[in-house]
């Protein structure tokens, strides 16, 4: 080492003290108690990562029990144990043959029902063609009668013509107050048919689109991508409405380490950490993930808490149960002041230090 050097050199020795002396060329330090030999290395800056070590197990984002909406036998169960099942997949039919007898007993009734509706409406709009042809006609009648007042005052024709225009014009008149008196009480008589006859066909269509509607519900449905956990119900069985669970899925296209941490170091996390986990059962694959629940309690027996990791995990193939070993990196610190492990002591004080060697003198500094 040359003399007048500049910077902090680390020597790592074997005794606690040293009282002076320069430290040789070739890496001997010259003390009271002769020449020992020791290592000098230089304090370099590096980026350093607090790690976190933690054990624990794979377990299941969310879970949900299938279950059909609609009660009757089922038909067929489409999925077993352990099948991995898409979001919308089909678990389940319930029979539908009943269903579709009373749809089509439905469907029937709003066709008889609309039938009713339009012949009402239809008798009001005749009704009234047969009061304006009624109209028409006695306004012609009434126009020949006076054209034959005239004729007759100028003697162009009898008497006996003229009373037989007379006759013709009162029978259509008398023809159109009978049509226009049949069309007043029909549209006084058929309005409340009509409201009733409306609200029939509505609720035909009502009751046609609720047997729709429980038909579609007829098939059962995965509400989440995962894997098929536990079948509980098989083919032919009964099920009650909403309360009978066909099979128990379990989201497992993301999945979340359970690790445990002692109390002293869960204080070094706030959340969102980067972790690295890995499952014994692949021990030379990682899995990235980030912590995302750090629980705000402790076990009493063990000093630690549980900590969350949630994990993408392609390919599905992390399962619940599996033990995981994970590391989280609590801290991530740029241009830090590093020294090799090794060349840690500890004080009196119990304080840690290290040998700085300074213009080749070796002198005891904690850190």
């Amino acid at each position: 080492m040359k003399k007048g050097m500049r910077g902090m050199f680390l020597a790592a020795i074997f005794f606690l003290s040293v009282q002076g002396g320069a430290l040789a060329e070739q890496g001997i330090a010259t003390t009271t108690m002769g020449k020992v030999p020791v290592k000098v290395v230089r304090a370099m800056k590096r980026n350093f990562s607090l790690k976190l070590p933690a054990m624990g197990t794979i377990q299941y984002l969310s879970k949900v029990d299938v279950s059909s909406e609609i009660p009757g036998i089922l038909s067929s169960v489409r999925v077993e144990e352990g099948d991995v099942v898409k979001k919308g997949q089909l678990i389940a039919v319930v029979d539908q043959a009943l269903l579709k007898i009373r749809l089509r007993q439905a469907r029937a009734l709003e066709e008889i029902t609309e039938i009713a509706l339009q012949k009402a409406r239809y008798d009001i709009r005749k009704t009234g063609f047969r009061v304006k042809a009624a109209e028409i006609t006695m306004k012609k009648q009434e126009e020949k009668l006076a054209s034959q007042r005239s004729l007759f005052k100028i003697g162009a024709i009898t008497q006996t013509e003229l009373d037989e225009a007379m006759i013709i014009y009162e029978k259509a008149r008398a023809d159109y107050q009978e049509a226009l008196a049949d069309y007043e009480s029909l549209q006084a008589k058929s309005a409340a048919g009509r409201v009733e006859a409306a609200a029939r066909v509505e609720k035909a269509r009502a009751d046609v689109k609720e047997i729709e509607t429980r038909l579609r519900k007829c098939r059962v449905t995965s509400p989440i991508a995962g894997i098929v956990a536990v079948k509980r119900k098989w083919t032919g069985e009964y099920v009650g409405g909403g309360d009978a669970v066909i099979v128990t899925s379990i989201e497992t296209g993301s999945v979340y380490a359970e690790v445990d941490l002692n109390e002293r170091d869960v204080m070094l996390l706030t959340g969102g950490e980067d972790a690295v986990v890995v499952a014994d059962a692949y021990p030379d694959r990682t899995f990235h993930g980030k912590v995302t629940l750090i629980s705000p309690m402790v076990n009493m027996s063990s000093r630690t808490l549980k900590v969350r990791i949630r994990v993408e995990n392609k390919g599905l193939i992390l399962r619940p149960g599996m033990f995981a070993r994970a590391t989280i990196f609590a801290g991530r610190f740029k241009n830090v002041v590093a020294v090799p492990k090794q060349a840690l002591l500890k004080t009196g004080n119990g304080r840690p230090a290290v040998f700085v060697a300074l213009q080749g003198v070796a002198f005891l500094r904690n850190v």
